[in-house]
This record gives C-alpha cells, structure tokens and sequence, in this order.
C-alpha cells in the first residue's frame, strides 16, 4: 500500500494537471477589493491635502498612504505588463504614465478628478475607473488639433 506522500509525490512529479488545477482554482476565486469607489476617493481626498507643494508624500496619514500606494501599484503593474508585452513583441502604448518625483502626485488628482465626476452608487470596480481616469490624464497619443 502507498502511503498518501508517495502518492501525491509521485502525482505532482510527473504530471502537470496539479498544477494545471490550482492555478484554475485561483482564476475562478472572485476578485477581492483592496477599496470601494468611495473609500478610495476618500483616501485620495485626504491624500491630495497630505501631499507636499512639491507632490512627494510626506510620512504619518495611513488614509492618504493608502491611496498613493494604491496608486502606485496600478502604476507598477502597467509598468510589468508594458515590459512583459514588449518581451513578446507587442507594444501596449495605452498610458504613458508620469515618472519622477511628483508622479504620485499627478495620479493622485487626475484619479480624484475622474473618481469625483462619478455617482456615489457605481458598481463599476475601483481598478476600471483608475485605468479610465489614467487613459484620459496620461494618454500617449497627442491631443487633437483644432478643427479636426
């Protein structure tokens, strides 16, 4: 008789479908939501007025923390996604998101302009809306000439 370790041992060494297994399980698991709409926009409320006139962040408000780091980490994702495409020979070019000191800062008020035109009662997730308010801010393509 084989005792369950040298079962799954064996299982997991010679065939993909464990793994196959898993990672469906992690896919079909509902998203989870780090913030409402109205969290966030409350978080980059306060972070707007944590900012320092030179747009870095200063130390010491977790509200205003949060959503320059929820901010950030939308940022860094695209960044992975832009790298990861380009090593396949594709190129996104759908944001063209701001680098330097005071990027977080620019986000942080192109999100809250967008978020603040919005009703109260969206069903929409927060990472659409963050993706629809950097599309329109930080756009690649130049702006139309008029009369066009």
């Amino acid at each position: 008789m084989t005792s369950p370790a040298r079962f799954f041992h064996r299982f997991f060494r010679r065939s993909p479908w464990p793994l196959l297994l898993a990672a469906g399980l992690g896919l079909a698991a509902p998203a989870a939501q780090a913030h409402s709409v109205r969290e966030l926009l409350d978080d980059c409320r306060t972070a707007l007025l944590w900012l320092a006139a030179d747009n870095r962040p200063r130390s010491g408000n977790e509200q205003g923390g949060r959503c320059v780091a929820y901010v950030n980490g939308f940022a860094d994702g695209y960044r992975i996604g832009e790298y990861l495409a380009d090593k396949v020979g594709v190129s996104l070019n759908a944001l063209c998101l701001p680098q330097g000191p005071d990027a977080s800062g620019r986000m942080v008020r192109a999100l809250v302009s967008h978020l603040h035109l919005l009703p109260g009662d969206t069903d929409t997730p927060p990472q659409t809306l963050v993706a629809g308010a950097f599309a329109k801010a930080f756009s690649c393509e130049p702006p139309a000439a008029p009369g066009k």
